[in-house]
Formats: C-alpha cells, structure tokens, sequence
C-alpha cells in the first residue's frame, strides 16, 4: 500500500500499538497524546498489505523566528515495528514527510531524539539541548 497521511483520528488510533512497542511512556501521557495531540497532528504511515510498519508524527508549532511566527512540524513517535527495522522504511517516511513540508511551504522541522545521531545522515544537527520535566503521572510539568 506504499506511505500515507492519517489525518482522521480513528484512524490515526492504528497507531497506537507500534507506539506502545517502541516507547515506554506511561498510560495516562500515551491516552492524553492520543485524546488532545493527535486531534491536530498528521500521522505518516508506511504500510504493506494493511499492517503498519513503520510511522512518524508531524505535530504542527507555530516557532517565533526573529520575531516572526512561522509554521514548523515537531517530527514524534518515529518508530518502525521490530520485525521489519533496516529495511528503508524510516528512509521513505522522512523524504515524504519533508516532502510534503516543501508543499505547505514549511522551512523547517525539528527534534528531540534519542541519540542525535541518528539524524545526521539526513541533515539534522543539534541546535540546542532540552530537558523536558514531568510529574509522576507521567504529564510534563510546563518547565
């Protein structure tokens, strides 16, 4: 079936299981993520025959530049199921979401992974380090 964009809620729910096998977020911050930030978000999925292998997360931030408020995606919950990693798929998701940023004339994107290097090969760079806090149900603090 090739990459698509979820773009209605239900369906973006499919999701939900591939997150819970790559993050070990707690309950309430993953029922909160799907209930209030995928109401707005896109959801690039790659598929084949109907299974979900692999996803990213486009969550939309208006990011204040030199005083001006530009459009920006946030990329999250890039993830591929364990039995089909290192076969492309991440690949595929990334050039078709900076795809269709080029489209909706966004000049950038970014994010907060792991391991920074994972990016780099694709041209992601370290601009700044962030420390989110969260309170122990797991929901950020607003620090």
């Amino acid at each position: 079936m090739g990459i698509r964009i979820l773009k209605d809620l239900q369906e973006k729910e499919q999701t939900r299981a591939l997150y819970e096998q790559n993050f070990e977020d707690p309950k309430i911050f993953i029922d909160y993520y799907y209930h209030e930030k995928c109401k707005d978000n896109l959801i690039l999925v790659k598929e084949e025959e109907g299974q979900i292998l692999s996803m990213l997360h486009l969550n939309p931030y208006l990011v204040s530049v030199c005083g001006n408020r530009v459009k920006s995606f946030y990329i999250f919950a890039v993830a591929t199921d364990k039995n089909h990693r290192h076969e492309g798929h991440m690949t595929e998701l990334l050039r078709a979401a900076f795809s269709y940023m080029k489209d909706q004339k966004i000049p950038f994107c970014f994010l907060l992974p792991v391991d920074a290097a994972i990016y780099e090969w694709i041209g992601f760079f370290v601009l700044c380090d962030l420390v989110r806090e969260r309170d122990d149900s797991g929901l950020p603090t607003g620090r």
